[in-house]
């Protein structure tokens, strides 16, 4: 229905104005807030360049194809707390974010108090659903660049090496791009650092 309904407001101003070169600025000052959004969502549009897939998918969507991956071999687990397992000296920076995704493999090599630092993936309650998702993207006051490329791949972590989650989450990119009237894409999807299920790298040549 609000389809619908955004698409009759649409072609209303539309034909209204078809002649007014301010159609737009009558939108503006006297269609509400959804309207605009709505108007702008629907408008066709060129397409997106210069795309980073992995930087693009909505976490929602990270997380259920993250998940999925089972059906191919891949268990991903996540880091959800910190038991301060290891020595001073070696706290680097990676061993302290939270909600960095390791595969099953690189899960089993970790000592016994590592392991208790993390849960299944799919296993994970609301809460720390919602926290995971909420880490890979900027929905807090004052997160913007630093935030974005300082934690975001790093937490996908292992994700990345999975071919088939590649795959899966272009897809999901293109039919949201599609969604909001984009019709070209130019994607940036690497082909180095693939690895199979059991971690055995898989060669770009």
């Amino acid at each position: 229905m609000k389809l619908i309904m955004s698409l009759l407001v649409f072609i209303s101003l539309s034909v209204n104005a078809w002649g007014d070169t301010h159609w737009f600025e009558t939108l503006k000052h006297n269609g509400s807030d959804e309207d605009l959004y709505r108007t702008l969502y629907f408008m066709p549009k060129g397409g997106d360049l210069h795309n980073h897939n992995s930087g693009s998918v909505f976490s929602e969507e990270w997380y259920r194809i993250a998940v999925a991956q089972e059906d191919n071999g891949y268990v991903y687990y996540t880091k959800v707390r910190i038991n301060n397992c290891r020595a001073y000296a070696d706290t680097i920076f990676p061993y302290f974010l939270l909600f960095r995704n390791i595969e099953k493999t690189e899960f089993d090599a970790l000592p016994e108090c590592e392991k208790q630092e993390y849960a299944l993936l799919k296993d994970l309650n609301q809460e720390q659903k919602t926290a995971w998702m909420d880490s890979i993207r900027l929905d807090k006051a004052g997160e913007g660049r630093n935030e974005f490329f300082e934690t975001h791949w790093q937490r996908l972590n292992a994700l990345l090496a999975n071919p088939y989650l590649r795959a899966e989450t272009l897809a999901s990119n293109a039919k949201e791009l599609a969604k909001e009237g984009a019709v070209y894409l130019e994607t940036q999807v690497g082909i180095r650092g693939a690895r199979q299920a059991d971690g055995t790298p898989i060669s770009a040549h």
